[in-house]
């Protein structure tokens, strides 16, 4: 009977024995897995694995997100402090650039307002100004008629808009002269009028262009004379003459022209005045390109 009651007391104090070690094998184990996930991530002296992140030393909120973007991290990367540092950022787009600027205080860029004027390619522009003088030779009934010639002559290049190739050396354009021309003989004597014409310019020579014009418009003249009635007339000429270069951009005109003058039959007499001129002048190009583009 003692011995079946000693071996019904050893039981329960098996059970309990067993019950102590479960507990403190499942605190162990517990306690095991806690500190390998705080360890985890925390690089050892020896060289870490392909394929992980180590980031030792560097502490992160607990709130703190890092994601592969941010970090530049692909699967087959380690950072590591101290190691070498990732690829630049790839180029933000024009719209997320134009995002920051606006973002950013302080700083303000300049916008250029993009307006229809800015995409058009005129068909003719400004090429040629200067000033003209010269000296005339000729007749009427009573005698000789001396006009001299004062005029301003302005260019304007219409290549462009004739559609002649870049490739063509010579320039076509089109040219208005205000032009006051006293009389010298008779003396008191004197002409006011408006020229419109056409110029071809070629060059012959590296500092030697020919040129060619022609031109017609109204004008006054105040002359008595049996040969032309006094007043409104239409001046017509052509002419020819040499550019002759002074340095970029300017050069001298020495030129004859050939003049009628005749008023188309409105009032009599309408027999005409011919004159011959001798001209000379001072010129500015504002489209010259640069010497290294000439000499291409």
């Amino acid at each position: 009977m003692r011995m079946r009651r000693r071996r019904h007391n050893r039981l329960p104090l098996l059970l309990a024995v067993l019950v102590l070690v479960w507990c403190f094998g499942g605190m162990d184990s517990a306690s095991a897995d806690s500190s390998h996930r705080q360890t985890e991530g925390i690089s050892s002296p020896t060289p870490a694995v392909k394929g992980q992140i180590c980031m030792a030393g560097v502490r992160i909120r607990s709130s703190q997100w890092i994601s592969a973007g941010e970090t530049g991290f692909h699967p087959d990367q380690t950072l590591v402090p101290g190691g070498p540092s990732r690829g630049k950022a790839p180029a933000s787009s024009p719209r997320e650039q134009h995002r920051e600027n606006e973002s950013s205080p302080g700083i303000k860029t300049p916008s250029v307002p993009e307006t229809s004027l800015n995409r058009i390619e005129f068909p003719f522009r400004l090429s040629e100004a200067g000033i003209v003088g010269g000296f005339g030779f000729g007749k009427v009934s009573e005698g000789h008629y001396e006009p001299i010639l004062m005029a301003a002559h302005f260019g304007l290049d219409i290549n462009r808009f004739l559609r002649i190739p870049e490739t063509h050396r010579g320039q076509l354009t089109f040219f208005v002269e205000p032009r006051f021309t006293p009389v010298h003989e008779p003396a008191g004597d004197y002409e006011l009028g408006l020229g419109l014409g056409i110029q071809y310019v070629y060059p012959v020579f590296r500092n030697l262009f020919f040129y060619a014009a022609v031109s017609s418009g109204p004008h006054f003249i105040s002359v008595h004379t049996e040969q032309q009635a006094r007043g409104f007339v239409i001046d017509s000429e052509a002419g020819s003459g040499f550019y002759i270069p002074l340095g970029r951009g300017s050069a001298l005109n020495i030129g004859y022209r050939i003049r009628h003058l005749s008023n188309g039959g409105i009032r009599t007499p309408n027999t005409g005045i011919n004159n011959h001129f001798l001209v000379v002048g001072y010129s500015m190009f504002l489209d010259v390109p640069e010497e290294k583009e000439r000499e291409e």
